[in-house]
Order: structure tokens, then sequence, then C-alpha cells
């Protein structure tokens, strides 16, 4: 069994478990973990928030680009080389002899 948050087994768990009962006793370790679940919490949910808003803000400055850059007009549209033939066929280009 693993703590995918914390990437640490169930020995490591055991250990800190067994560390933290031997420095702070047996009294005051519940406080204890439940003051550092705390502050763990409180950093995620800050981490999370503020991952959030970057987001939107990210996707803001986009749609902002995206609606003022507008595709640059110098002509018509540019035709492919086998349009152009079609077209000069169609017009009885001179140049082109009779089908």
């Amino acid at each position: 069994m693993e703590f995918p948050v914390l990437g640490i087994g169930w020995m490591e768990m055991v250990v800190i478990a067994a560390v933290g009962l031997l420095v702070v006793g047996p009294e005051k370790l519940p406080e204890v973990v439940r003051g550092v679940a705390k502050v763990y919490h409180g950093l995620r949910r800050a981490f999370t928030e503020a991952q959030s808003t970057v987001k939107t803000e990210m996707a803001l400055l986009e749609r902002e680009l995206n609606q003022s850059v507008e595709p640059e007009k110098t002509g018509p549209p540019r035709q492919s080389p086998t349009d152009r033939r079609k077209d000069a066929a169609d017009e009885g280009d001179p140049t082109r002899p009779p089908v």
C-alpha cells in the first residue's frame, strides 16, 4: 500500500509515526499530526487556486490574441496550378492546343 499524495510506502509511514511518537510523545502526537495536515491542505488549496487562476488568465489572453489577429488581406486567394490551367482552358487560351 502506497500513499500516492506523499509518494511513500507504508513502511516509511510506520517509521515516520515511530519517530514522531518518540520526539513529540503520545499526548501531543495527534495534535501535531492535525497541525501538519492543516498546513498541508492549506498549501495544496493555495496551489490549486493559483494554478486555476493562471489557466483562466492564459485562456483569456489567448482568446483576446485570437480575436485581435485578423488574416492579412493582400489580394485574391491564390490558385493552384491545376486551377489556373482549367481557367486558361475555359477562357480559350491561344497558347494551348485545341483538344
